[in-house]
């Protein structure tokens, strides 16, 4: 389930970063894991820029997420302060809380069965 969700929010990223978003807000109605966000600087920001923008929402990395080289933020004030707080910051290119992302169903791929890690 985990690996799911995981996969589920690399694709939503993905999708957003592809779609020339330059800022998320916070989306009113849609669940997202409590004092986690999602965010990604500008090519130029340098790792010192990057602990000045940490400090100002008290967050501590999670993870990276390489492929549309974003990081996954643990927060200390509320999401949706710190995302509005990081998507006024010049060094951001954007910032969103950690959407949950579920899927539907199961897809009538003939060929799921063989796919390698989905029966999790």
């Amino acid at each position: 389930m985990a690996t799911l969700r995981l996969y589920v929010t690399s694709i939503l990223l993905l999708l957003i970063a592809l779609s020339g978003v330059a800022t998320a807000k916070v989306v009113p109605g849609y669940e997202y894991v409590p004092g986690e966000i999602i965010i990604k600087f500008k090519d130029n920001t340098n790792p010192q820029e990057k602990s000045g923008v940490l400090s100002q929402v008290g967050g501590r990395k999670v993870r990276d997420f390489n492929g549309i080289k974003a990081e996954h933020w643990q927060v200390a004030t509320a999401v949706e302060e710190a995302v509005a707080k990081l998507e006024n910051d010049p060094r951001v290119e954007y910032a969103q809380p950690n959407y949950v992302l579920r899927a539907l169903g199961i897809p009538n791929d003939t060929r799921f069965d063989d796919l390698w890690g989905m029966h999790n």
